[in-house]
């Protein structure tokens, strides 16, 4: 519960520092991805990346090839989408081969 508490705040903070928009984020987040990514790990959590927020909508994910490109390529988190069947074989080609 504690995890998915800290992603819930994280998450209204991103959107209000992001200004509702899709990986505008500030140079000082953290290190973002990276960095930011091994300080959730350490603490436990995981980071669940979310499309752009317009109001209303509280699923709203990364649903197409455009708001993928904005996704950093080292990027280790979890990517929420409403359009598996799109983005799925998209993330797939941009995983490292075994």
């Amino acid at each position: 519960m504690k995890r998915f508490v800290i992603v819930a705040v994280l998450f209204a903070a991103v959107v209000w520092l992001l200004n509702t928009s899709l990986l505008a984020t500030p140079p000082w987040l953290w290190g973002w991805p990276d960095r930011f990514a091994q300080r959730m790990k350490s603490a436990g959590s995981e980071i669940i990346l979310l499309g752009p927020y317009a109001g209303g909508d509280f699923t709203t994910g990364i649903d197409s090839a455009e708001d993928l490109e904005l996704v950093p390529e080292t990027f280790s988190g979890y990517v929420w989408t409403n359009r598996a069947e799109t983005t799925g074989p998209m993330l797939a080609k941009r995983q490292p081969a075994s």
